[in-house]
């Protein structure tokens, strides 16, 4: 049976590494933080809660506002999402960059990345927000899969 003191010090070690046990906790949830940031990108939004812009019928590509309007028809068509907007791109046609999506986690740093070949024209175009969750996702990760894991790191480092 652990003493107190044994207890004590015990949790003045986990104070300690507080930052590390929340790094090693990142780390094993990235898959639940990167299909989160997929999800959102597919409900047209950015890390700040905004639509994701320029918009088809905003992008200067469309020559046409009929072109404009076909493609955003066919992009509801082959992913359709009660919670997009009309026009308001999603960053997905087959799911080769949304499948690329990666996360690096780094002591309090996160970094997404992908080494799809049009990453960096695709974050350049739609002004670099589309990484990272808004608040809403960020509320459900943090809610279902971080604060879990943390706490079962954290009873482990307790239990050591």
């Amino acid at each position: 049976m652990a003493t107190i003191r044994a207890f004590k010090s015990r949790l003045l070690t986990l104070k300690k590494k507080t930052e590390e046990v929340a790094a090693t906790s990142i780390q094993k949830t990235r898959s639940n933080l990167v299909s989160l940031n997929r999800e959102q990108m597919l409900e047209g939004k950015r890390r700040d809660g905004k639509d994701i812009s320029p918009s088809y019928f905003e992008d200067p590509w469309f020559k046409s506002v009929e072109s404009a309007k076909a493609y955003s028809d066919w992009k509801d068509s082959i992913t359709p999402n009660s919670k997009r907007k009309k026009g308001v791109p999603n960053l997905f046609i087959i799911g080769t960059f949304h499948n690329s999506i990666t996360i690096d986690v780094t002591g309090e740093s996160i970094k997404f990345n992908s080494d799809f070949y049009a990453a960096a024209d695709i974050e350049r175009k739609f002004t670099g927000m589309i990484y990272s969750l808004n608040v809403e996702k960020r509320t459900v990760y943090v809610r279902e899969f971080l604060r879990p894991e943390f706490m079962t790191n954290v009873r482990f480092e307790l239990m050591l």
